[in-house]
Order: structure tokens, then C-alpha cells, then sequence
């Protein structure tokens, strides 16, 4: 997805489950590659899942803008 100049990476999870940390840095590096410098991650409708998970992921979008 693109905005203005900027690239935007869309992802989208269903459910936090024990793959989605692997899935969604290999998702993320993806986009990067294709020039994407912001993220959007989809929860809507999300079924819930694990709570660990759920804060693995957390703790990417929040150390992505530091890296």
C-alpha cells in the first residue's frame, strides 16, 4: 500500500498463536524489502489466542522504530 511518498506494509492476524511472532518478522522484513516503511496490523475481528503471543508481537511494533 502506498501513501503520498511513504510505503505502508498491511498485515492482518486473526488470532495470536504460537507462529504469528515468526510469521508476522518474516511478513514485516518482506514489505521492508519492497520499500515499506510504516506498518499497519489488522486485529479486527481477531478470536483471541495466546497472551504471550499477543505481547511478542506487541513488543516488535514498539523496538521497530528504534532499529
Amino acid at each position: 500500500m502506498e501513501n503520498g511518498n511513504a510505503k505502508v506494509g498491511y498485515v492482518r492476524l486473526k488470532e495470536f498463536n504460537v507462529l504469528d511472532s515468526k510469521d508476522l518478522v518474516t511478513a514485516m522484513k518482506r514489505h521492508q524489502d519492497m520499500g515499506a516503511t510504516f506498518f499497519v496490523l489488522d486485529l479486527r475481528d481477531n478470536l483471541d489466542g495466546l497472551v504471550q503471543e499477543g505481547i511478542e508481537i506487541a513488543k516488535l511494533f514498539s523496538m521497530t522504530g528504534r532499529q
